[in-house]
């Protein structure tokens, strides 16, 4: 838990934003991407647990795939997380725990060379 109002994610967030200009990271994007990565190498030379080593390949993912949405995926999650709220509050029966491990980093095919006009609305 943080103790001041603007979390490190909503730091790094505007961090980014403030290089790239007033937008957020384009759909598969390299230079958004490799802005990323020297961004979080940056802030790991500021913090004072640094990491020992940064997973460049899952920054790269997750720069590439952050505003991309799954509608299925969304669907199914958000029903069951309803559901499971439900549950919760009502105290009538007990919620799931470790239901679900869900990895999509695998959805991503890295032999496919993936091009921003792939991800362009039609």
């Amino acid at each position: 838990m943080t103790t001041t109002s603007e979390t490190s994610t909503e730091r790094q967030t505007r961090h980014f934003s403030s290089i790239s200009g007033t937008r957020g990271v384009d759909v598969w994007c390299v230079e958004d991407s490799s802005n990323l990565v020297s961004l979080a190498k940056g802030l790991n030379t500021e913090l004072t647990d640094k990491v020992t080593t940064i997973d460049e390949d899952l920054l790269n993912v997750l720069s590439y795939t952050n505003t991309g949405y799954l509608s299925s995926l969304c669907a199914a999650l958000g029903g069951f997380v309803a559901q499971e709220g439900i549950k919760a509050v009502t105290g009538k029966f007990t919620p799931l725990k470790q239901w679900l491990y869900l990895n999509c980093r695998d959805v991503i095919n890295k032999e496919e060379a993936a091009t921003p006009d792939m991800f362009t609305p039609r």
